[in-house]
């Protein structure tokens, strides 16, 4: 009886030791687990600057969707492209017009739905939009989304639609003059796809590390992600990720860099009128936030402290950071500002993907990096 007491006893402590047992954290060049890459052909009226890759597989076909568009106060309107991966070849093009009957006045923000339909969201309107460039539907958002506070819909690469049951929910960036971040505002505004209007308004405070920092256009992004029926969110600034709960952001866990990179900030210039003074030169910042649903990782990118001579934005460092769905800091890999562009990443069945610095006008290529395989490693 004692002999078996004592085995339990070892075993219980074996157990304990085995779990607390700290993760080794990987790292390296991310280059270095380069599986693939896609190259597209670019025609004469494309750069490849697209505010948005949307990454489809739809039935046993794969989709790129690239929208171009040249912004606020630009007098044309955005080119939505989509490309077919399985041969490479561009497979649709659609040109969005300022005017007319099916005119989208303000810039969009895109989102392919499905074959048949796109996902256009202004400051004033929803629109459903066919590939024959023809409103369908159309939804107001002007009494939920008040131009006049300088906030307007987000969807790009790390700042996701998220779709729930019958409803569709997006990001509400803060505008440059929105002051007091750490205070409950709408941050999220829901759609009813079943009846076809706003359902409500998501409200609550960014971090409050905002407190320390004045507006800054590097500081005031924030990303989402879905992760099956829930939403995680993160910001610019502030190493925690959170999980949306109700009108509330929870912290689920904090992800940083293994380096200590500082986060600079230079206040409002009054004596130039209040204007924002712009510090992307040497700060670090959290520049965007992927949900790797095939691996179930997060991806978490990091502009590192620019410590390079002159401030050479050309040889600036990024780091992806690695956890899993519990939080477990897993690996951290580098990649240089002359190799990748990292406002472009998102997810492919084989892996993270980055577009690559363009050697040429005449083409477009993304590296396929297997996160995985350096967890393996």
């Amino acid at each position: 009886m004692l002999k078996c007491i004592c085995y339990l006893i070892f075993i219980s402590a074996l157990l304990a030791c085995h779990s607390e047992k700290e993760i080794k954290v990987v790292t390296g060049d991310l280059k270095d687990f380069k599986v693939d890459d896609i190259t597209l052909a670019l025609d004469e009226f494309s750069t490849g600057n697209s505010q948005l890759f949307q990454y489809s597989q739809i039935g046993d076909s794969e989709y790129l969707l690239m929208v171009e568009t040249g912004g606020i106060g630009s007098t044309k309107g955005p080119n939505i492209d989509l490309y077919d991966l399985s041969n490479r070849e561009k497979l649709k093009r659609l040109h969005v017009p300022k005017e007319g009957p099916n005119g989208v006045p303000m810039p969009p923000k895109v989102w392919m739905l499905n074959l048949d339909s796109l996902l256009l969201i202004t400051q004033r309107k929803r629109y459903i939009m066919n590939w024959e460039g023809e409103i369908i539907n159309e939804i107001e958002l002007e009494n939920y989304i008040d131009s006049a506070e300088d906030k307007y819909p987000e969807i790009s690469n790390y700042a996701h639609p998220i779709f729930l049951k019958d409803e569709i929910i997006f990001g509400l960036m803060p505008g440059l003059w929105e002051s007091e971040l750490w205070l409950p505002d709408k941050r999220f505004i829901k759609l009813s796809t079943k009846e076809n209007k706003v359902s409500g308004l998501i409200n609550y405070s960014y971090p409050e590390i905002y407190k320390e920092y004045d507006r800054d256009i590097n500081y005031i992004r924030m990303f989402s992600q879905q992760v099956e029926e829930d939403v995680f969110v993160s910001f610019a600034l502030g190493d925690s990720i959170y999980k949306l709960d109700g009108q509330k952001l929870k912290p689920a866990f904090s992800l940083r860099s293994l380096n200590d990179h500082k986060f600079h900030y230079m206040p409002i210039d009054e004596s130039k009128g209040g204007l924002i003074t712009i510090t992307a030169g040497s700060s670090a910042a959290y520049v965007g936030m992927l949900y790797d649903r095939y691996r179930k990782l997060f991806y978490r990118i990091m502009s590192q402290e620019n410590t390079t001579p002159g401030n050479d934005m050309i040889k600036r460092k990024y780091s992806v950071l690695v956890a899993d769905l519990e939080g477990n800091f897993l690996a951290e890999l580098e990649f240089s500002r002359n190799e990748y562009l990292f406002h472009t990443g998102f997810i492919h069945p084989k892996g993270l993907v980055l577009a690559a610095i363009k050697e040429n006008d005449d083409e477009l290529r993304f590296d396929v990096f297997d996160v995985e395989k350096a967890l393996r490693n």
